[in-house]
């Protein structure tokens, strides 16, 4: 019998169904917490289910997390896969939801904002993400044996309590994120960009591929995951980037396909992916060249 793998991958703003106004949080005008999370669930509720949420989500993270679950699917483990959604709380991929716009980053949609009159970011998002648990969207059991996440570190703030429980109830408890000081942890930076092409908004859903990649290897086991990880990071390290000349048009063309996985990619982010790509492209050239590249 296969184990369990349960992989909770954090949401992401990129959505392939734009939002009505009343599913984005930034509408939400209540003062206390109390009254805005009970006015954010009757706007949910009252708005139709679009699609299932595993394909609600879009953008690059999105897409190393999809192929990093297939390739664990088809390996020696079975894959859970599930989204720690900051408007929808823990939801399986099969769940249909509204299009919605809510984050524990920061932004426009964010779940605090600064002017809390009872508590700190820390707080406020792990009530926030209690109440989502206590009303769920759909009831959602975490099966896996091991627990991966792929979330942030404001998103893994949030899901403290969930993440200490399943810990306590004996679980191997994975935590893929940088900046994140939690002895589960699995520890990387920037470099792994150059392992797995990505932007910096990515990371963590790069940092699950790597990981379904070599899972024959390391069998989900933490310290096994962190002599990996180190192992591909000291290889980049010892490694000077090489990126090749490209022609304007070569560079347009990219732009273009990197656009269609990123439809709302800023300009910093699209230069980070181009260069990832292994393409030598100066900041002040690629700008009079995305100036001169149509939205398709």
């Amino acid at each position: 019998m296969r184990q369990t793998v349960t992989v909770i991958a954090g949401c992401t703003n990129l959505k392939s169904i734009a939002p009505s106004e009343g599913t984005r949080l930034r509408n939400v005008t209540d003062r206390s917490l109390d009254g805005r999370f009970k006015t954010w669930r009757r706007h949910l509720q009252s708005t139709p289910t679009e699609l299932p949420a595993g394909d609600l989500y879009h953008g690059q993270h999105w897409s190393r997390i999809l192929d990093a679950v297939q390739l664990i699917n088809a390996s020696r483990f079975r894959v859970q896969p599930l989204i720690a959604s900051a408007g929808l709380g823990l939801i399986s991929f099969s769940t249909r939801v509204p299009a919605y716009s809510a984050t524990f980053s920061g932004g426009p949609d964010a779940v605090w904002r600064g002017d809390s009159e009872d508590f700190d970011r820390r707080l406020t998002q792990q009530t926030w993400w209690s109440r989502l648990r206590a009303s769920e969207w759909e009831p959602t059991r975490v099966e896996g044996d091991i627990v991966v996440t792929a979330c942030g570190p404001r998103y893994l703030d949030a899901m403290s309590e969930d993440i200490d429980f399943w810990t306590a109830e004996g679980r191997v408890v994975v935590l893929l994120s940088t900046s994140f000081g939690d002895e589960r942890a699995i520890r990387f930076d920037h470099r792994l960009s150059r392992v797995v092409p990505t932007a910096m908004s990515g990371i963590n859903g790069a940092a699950l591929l790597l990981m379904a990649q070599s899972a024959a290897e390391h069998k989900w086991h933490p310290a096994s995951m962190q002599e990996a990880f180190d192992s591909r990071l000291r290889e980049v390290t010892m490694l000077r980037p090489t990126r090749r000349t490209a022609t304007d048009s070569e560079i347009t063309r990219t732009v273009r396909s990197l656009r269609k996985t990123n439809p709302n990619a800023s300009a910093t982010g699209l230069l980070e992916m181009l260069r990832a790509s292994g393409i030598r492209c100066e900041q002040k050239r690629f700008r009079a060249i995305l100036d001169g590249t149509p939205r398709r």
